[in-house]
């Protein structure tokens, strides 16, 4: 089997000078023997034709050459002119290297477009699904992650790498597991029995990971909507070897792991999260706006209060409070107020940054952030419930029975009448209140009764439900 080294042109792996046991002139589909005095000639099972390819010395010189070219190219046109013109002549170092090599050159967003919709980009997946056993452990992630950074969605070229990488897992390094995963999560991929591997070979190789990888690796796992109870050894594995490389997480590890870790509903442990919240408050002001947001957000999934962290993150958000989204507004209100922790001024600022942009607010955004600000006595004022209660109201069939409580509960307690919107709310509670448990249909309830909202249409389906459930 032809040995491979690496190119001094870049990370790929190049096969390496040698003929591979060719000799020129010899055909090597019949051998003949002599024995007993009798001539005999016996046919050798046709040799595989990737194999031949493999170790033709013209063939892997001109591979090389390809791979160069493909390496040089300036832009993605460079790169599918090789494809349109050799693709034949491709082996699996050329197929991993100009999907690779793509993704790398291909990153701005107008590129992207005009590459997925080349069908030359088919066509270089199909020879890479035909070659896919040649592939090394570095092809077969690399080409995964190209997948992803480019939005490249082959069900059958991923389900080949599946397959190929799980008779190969033992072989790949911590790199190429991250690789991997991160891969399939970004692109919503989810390849059960590869990643219940990936998970048990993880574990072994985790002191080779370095902090990217590890909360990559977490990242992946809670996209891919793993729980914590699913794999609970590599979750807490991954918790101790990040608290011994913590000094060396930048921002966007810290809120990945601890997003990661509340999406999974696992808790990481008290000795992590502290060391996290000291890594965070030092390098507090060097997060972007979305890793600030989720770094309260978990922290308040995970139930874990630290109120030098929320003092810190609420100075370092009013400074870039321009550039939160709506989601970024509502998270940090919300895990402010599941705390119990009132971030004095920054309340202002984000009600005023809000109130510029509540249009695009998700229902779920709306509720929450109505909700937070009652949980924590701030009131808005009559204008920003005004603008929440009319959103609403045009996104209330897509409120869930929780969105739909926590509404109506945070106008009662500003005592904040809309009749039309308690109407809207009571109408899209009786379709869904087979789905409301006992506590939600109490705390609604409750809120009607102090707006003395009465509809007697809701109150009757509710006494048969409770009549239903008591029985």
């Amino acid at each position: 089997m032809t040995q491979y080294k690496r190119s001094s042109r870049g990370d790929d792996l190049i096969p390496a000078n040698g003929n591979g046991g060719y000799y020129p002139g010899v055909n090597r589909n019949s051998v003949t023997d002599v024995g007993y005095g009798e001539k005999k000639t016996h046919f050798a099972p046709k040799p595989d034709a990737n194999m031949m390819r493999k170790e033709d010395p013209y063939l892997i010189e001109k591979a090389k050459r390809l791979n160069y070219k493909l390496k040089d190219a300036r832009d993605w046109k460079g790169i599918m002119r090789q494809v349109e013109n050799h693709l034949e002549s491709f082996n699996e170092v050329n197929i991993a290297t100009a999907l690779h090599r793509l993704a790398k050159i291909a990153r701005d967003s107008n590129d992207k477009t005009k590459v997925l919709r080349d069908p030359r980009l088919s066509q270089l997946a199909l020879k890479a699904q035909e070659s896919i056993s040649l592939f090394t452990p570095q092809q077969l992630s690399n080409s995964a992650w190209a997948c992803a950074t480019l939005s490249y969605y082959s069900n059958a070229l991923l389900k080949c790498i599946e397959n190929e990488a799980l008779q190969k897992l033992d072989k790949f390094n911590s790199q190429d597991l991250t690789n991997t995963i991160w891969a399939y999560a970004k692109l919503n991929y989810k390849p059960k029995l590869l990643m219940s591997g990936i998970a048990s070979e993880a574990l072994l190789k985790l002191h080779d990971f370095n902090p990217q990888g590890l909360a990559n690796t977490l990242w992946a796992f809670a996209t891919l909507n793993h729980f914590g109870d699913q794999y609970p050894d590599l979750l807490a594995g991954i918790a101790r070897e990040s608290s011994k490389k913590i000094n060396h997480f930048n921002p966007q590890n810290l809120a990945n792991s601890v997003w990661a870790y509340a999406r999974m509903s696992y808790h990481p442990g008290e000795a992590l999260l502290e060391r996290v919240t000291q890594e965070a408050i030092a390098k507090v002001d060097l997060f972007k706006p979305q890793e600030l947001a989720n770094l309260v957000w978990a922290y308040a999934k995970l139930n874990y209060r630290s109120e030098d962290l929320l003092a810190s993150v609420g100075f370092a958000a009013e400074r870039r409070l321009g550039q939160y989204n709506p989601q970024n507004l509502a998270n940090t209100c919300w895990a402010y107020a599941v705390l119990n922790y009132h971030p004095g001024p920054l309340m202002d600022k984000l009600v005023d940054r809000a109130q510029k942009c509540l249009s695009d607010f998700s229902q779920q955004g709306l509720s929450n952030t109505a909700w937070a600000l009652a949980k924590l006595n701030y009131n808005p004022g009559n204008r920003f419930l005004l603008r929440v209660g009319c959103e609403a109201s045009k996104k209330i069939t897509s409120f869930s029975p929780q969105g739909l409580v926590n509404l109506a509960w945070a106008f009662a307690k500003f005592n904040s009448y809309m009749k039309e919107l308690m109407d809207l709310i009571c109408r899209e509670t009786e379709s869904k209140l087979h789905a409301f448990n006992t506590q939600d249909i109490a705390t609604l309830m409750w809120a009607l009764a102090t707006l003395k909202h009465y509809p007697r249409s809701l109150m009757q389906e509710i006494c048969v439900l409770s009549e239903r459930r008591l029985s």
